[in-house]
């Protein structure tokens, strides 16, 4: 039987990288995007209110997923990965946040991490899920966080070129003080195109995740 995938994104910059991952490592998957842009804006609220709100908001979308048929779920923003078990808890399917399999490769590869996103929270978020992963293998790391300022903007108002310029040179730097980098935000992987790293590996999200949701419906084949 052909997996039925649900995507939940919180930007439309990030429905195109993970449905062509899956359309590449399952073309036979059925796949449905739902798409809450407001979501992002929301999130940038730090109170404990505000994030109760959002999160429900996000369960809202993820229940209509679930009642039009899929059987797993993949959260392309990284802001929700927090939120993730608690999803799979309420809603009794596999639900696999996009930087989760990335973070965990960072990790194994070395003890400083450079993060790199274009949203503050995307940041935050990134460096607390290191922390607390480093924690449960009882590793020792160093996270280094950057945002590139204006580059999510740049990218959301058709100026794809001005984001990819803007992430190169922050990753240039980064890379120079890190044994690994991670990008935080799907979105950004086209940057990686133009950029110049040395031999510092940069790590993004579609792929190691895209792979975790199939390993789980049991769907790793090709044409799955």
């Amino acid at each position: 039987m052909k997996p039925h995938v649900a995507l939940f994104h919180a930007t439309l910059n990030a429905v195109a990288p993970v449905l062509d991952e899956i359309r590449r490592r399952a073309p036979g998957a059925v796949v449905r995007n739902y798409l809450d842009e407001g979501a992002v804006v929301g999130h940038e609220a730090t109170g404990d209110e505000e994030l109760r709100a959002i999160e429900t908001r996000i369960l809202g979308w993820l229940r209509c997923a679930r009642a039009d048929g899929a059987d797993g779920i993949l959260l392309t923003c990284s802001i929700a990965t927090p939120m993730a078990a608690g999803f799979e808890s309420e809603l009794g399917i596999p639900v696999i946040p996009i930087d989760r399999a990335m973070l965990r490769k960072a990790i194994a590869r070395g003890d400083r991490i450079g993060v790199l996103a274009t949203l503050p929270k995307a940041a935050e978020t990134t460096r607390a899920a290191l922390v607390a992963a480093a924690r449960e293998t009882d590793r020792s790391i160093t996270v280094n966080s950057r945002v590139v300022a204006g580059a999510f903007a740049a990218l959301s108002a058709g100026r794809p070129q001005e984001h990819d310029a803007s992430i190169v040179r922050e990753l240039e730097a980064i890379a120079a003080e890190a044994d690994v980098v991670v990008l935080a935000q799907v979105s950004m992987a086209r940057a990686l195109e133009r950029a110049c790293p040395g031999s510092t590996p940069v790590l993004t999200s579609a792929s190691s995740a895209v792979g975790d949701l199939l390993t789980r419906l049991g769907a790793t084949g090709p044409g799955a």
